[in-house]
């Protein structure tokens, strides 16, 4: 949820209640984002135009993956039929694919079911995910900014038109320079083994590389700062404040783009390291399900291409519609990527006790936050614990992030102030 004001006053959470002044509410988890007062409000036709273009991409892609996911389901046979007879390398990534050793027969077809169910499993979380929150809020214009832009589902729609965008205004241009790019040829191999090695890239290479290369050194940050849950540190959405974030994200996409050069050239490098880029941010933002079923999302357009001159030219036309809303969101995107980099910036180089020049209402409704997914809803146990209504975790309130907030800056502080 974003709210824009001030970065020079504190304001009240519209949550909690309490008194915030920075990025984050820390005790009850509402997203802020600060904005100079110069900057004004922007214009209501403008506002109008995003409100539309978001709205587009959100039903447009959520219609793309559920008949992805029915292509995928539908599919199935082909990949069993390959996989039953088939011989594939099962590899790891070092900087380069490392073969492990072959899976054939049984081992490549439960290896093979094993990925539908993970991409299954994924696209499923993030509609149980969705659904609280859009029944509660909709799609209201006047949640454009509060609520709706900040949702996993939604990051994902817009993101997806910044890949569009950016990924075939690149091969244009390669095109243009008469630059003949080496690619794998897929055109010559049965459908049911390009179904599987799109699968494969989708769960596996995500696997490999944003859970060993960001949420393995994000884990043991996490222990050498004694955080708690430090597992949910694996598996992503811990944000982006901590300092090892930016570096692992560049990190992890430089790895993810020479991954690709066997069997490309070093044309694949600038679009699949600017993939690595969307992808970091989404596992950081939200969790390693999202980079899932983005690669997922992506990698199967290339199948329609097999299926009929219809679908080729249906999914042409909303490529081309995507690539007219990317346009924009890449700019909307690189916006407040500036703006969060020199806000992070300020933060830093600002004197510790100019930050702390601020008085801050403490324990005032402080509210719920999942320590597991970041939700902020729950009910009540009949044995007493809080249950988040997104994941399923039960907490003790004693236990809740907000209120360790609290507490540590309380023992921090002289509580209550003294006149």
């Amino acid at each position: 949820m974003l709210i824009y004001y001030s970065q020079s006053e504190a304001m009240e959470c519209p949550r909690c209640g309490s008194m915030v002044q920075g990025n984050d509410c820390p005790y009850c988890g509402y997203g802020l984002i600060t904005r100079e007062e110069e900057d004004g409000k922007e214009d209501a036709f403008g506002e109008k135009v995003r409100y539309y273009l978001v709205i587009f991409m959100l039903l447009s892609f959520i219609s793309y993956l559920i008949m992805t996911v029915s292509l995928m389901i539908l599919s199935t046979p082909q990949g069993y039929d390959y996989t039953s007879v088939g011989r594939e390398v099962f590899y790891i990534v070092l900087l380069v694919p490392v073969g492990i050793t072959w899976l054939t027969g049984l081992s490549l077809t439960i290896y093979y079911i094993l990925l539908v169910l993970a991409i299954l499993a994924s696209t499923i979380y993030l509609f149980y995910r969705s659904a609280d929150f859009f029944s509660d809020v909709g799609l209201k214009k006047e949640n454009l900014r509060t609520d709706i832009l900040n949702q996993p589902l939604t990051r994902l729609a817009l993101l997806f038109s910044v890949m569009t965008f950016l990924s075939y205004a690149y091969y244009i241009l390669i095109e243009v320079s008469d630059v003949s790019p080496t690619t794998p040829p897929l055109e010559q191999e049965s459908f049911g083994r390009v179904v599987f090695w799109m699968t494969q890239a989708a769960v596996w290479e995500e696997v490999v590389i944003r859970l060993v290369f960001f949420g393995v050194p994000m884990m043991i940050y996490a222990y050498s700062k004694s955080r708690p849950d430090i597992w949910k540190y694996l598996f992503g959405g811990f944000g982006l404040d901590e300092k090892p974030v930016i570096p692992l994200i560049l990190v992890s996409s430089i790895i993810f783009a020479a991954a690709h050069l066997p069997g490309w050239d070093l044309s694949k490098m600038p679009p699949t390291f600017l993939a690595g880029i969307i992808f970091g941010y989404l596992f950081a933002k939200d969790g390693l399900y999202s980079c899932i079923i983005f690669h997922f999302a992506w990698n199967y357009m290339y199948l329609y291409s097999r299926l009929s001159y219809d679908f080729t030219l249906i999914l042409g036309v909303l490529t081309l519609l995507w690539m007219a809303a990317g346009t924009y969101f890449t700019y909307h995107y690189t916006k407040e990527g500036i703006q969060w980099f020199k806000q992070k910036k300020g933060n830093q180089t600002r004197p510790k006790e100019e930050k702390e020049d601020f008085s801050l209402t403490f324990g005032k409704n402080a509210g719920f936050v999942c320590s597991n997914c970041r939700s902020y809803k729950a009910h009540y146990t009949e044995s007493g614990k809080l249950k988040c209504k997104t994941c399923g975790r039960e907490t003790d309130l004693s236990s809740n992030d907000s209120l360790k907030k609290i507490k540590s800056i309380e023992a921090k502080r002289q509580w209550p102030p003294t006149e």
